[in-house]
């Protein structure tokens, strides 16, 4: 028997597309997660109940106006190493299964532990072998767990969050045409994500993307 897997509603169908992909059944559990404020770092790790650990690599979070913004941390390795060693030993003192994501701040001390599947690991349905939401899924039927590796490592992931009169077709035919690598997802008709590699000004187009989405711009 599967446990229950912690997720927010607003992603409760990354879950559901894991299990048509695998073909496994597992309850949900609608849990809420307060956002962290300010620009942070997150590790992100999934237990099993056979015990097998896999970590993500650390990734920056910051913000614009209030859409998280989440990129490679691009932080030296002793610093991941060492936020690395924090994370291993919590995860075996406090007993933690599942999908937990620690939060840091730039000096590397630890901000929060939260448990469940997120915003902060969002990025990893693009951007891992394997995501944290089908790791989530493979730990509640203690099977192996799938590579957290990346496959890109220049990338930038962002959320977007419309009113909800907008037009939400239109803006497309400027964006794919502004940058064909835009990678626009829907996950309700007016709120979603963007995510773009591989540019030498990541930020700033997503940043465009998002605002011409919501409706900030208008050209």
């Amino acid at each position: 028997m599967s446990q229950a897997l912690p997720v927010v509603a607003s992603l409760a169908q990354l879950v559901e597309e894991a299990k048509l992909r695998l073909g496994l059944k597992a309850e949900t559990r609608i849990i809420s997660i307060a956002p962290t404020p300010g620009e942070f770092f997150s590790l992100s790790t999934v237990r099993s109940g056979t015990d097998q650990v896999v970590t993500y690599p650390l990734v920056l979070h910051k913000y614009h106006r209030n859409r998280m913004l989440t990129l490679p941390a691009r932080k030296s390795s002793d610093f991941e190493q060492n936020l690395q060693e924090i994370v291993n030993e919590k995860v075996k003192v406090l007993g933690l299964f599942g999908p937990n994501t620690f939060a840091f701040n730039g000096r590397g001390e630890l901000i929060s532990i939260q448990e469940g599947l997120g915003e902060e690991v969002l990025w990893s349905v693009t951007f891992s072998i394997t995501s944290v939401f089908e790791n989530a899924l493979r730990a509640a039927h203690k099977l192996p767990l799938g590579s957290p590796e990346q496959l890109e490592v220049n990338w930038i992931f962002a959320r977007f969050d419309a009113p909800q009169h907008l037009d939400m077709q239109t803006p497309y035919l400027h964006l794919f045409a502004h940058e064909p690598r835009y990678r626009i997802r829907k996950l309700s008709s007016h709120s979603g994500y963007v995510a773009l590699s591989n540019s030498s000004n990541l930020e700033e187009e997503v940043i465009h993307a998002i605002d011409y989405l919501e409706g900030v711009i208008n050209e």
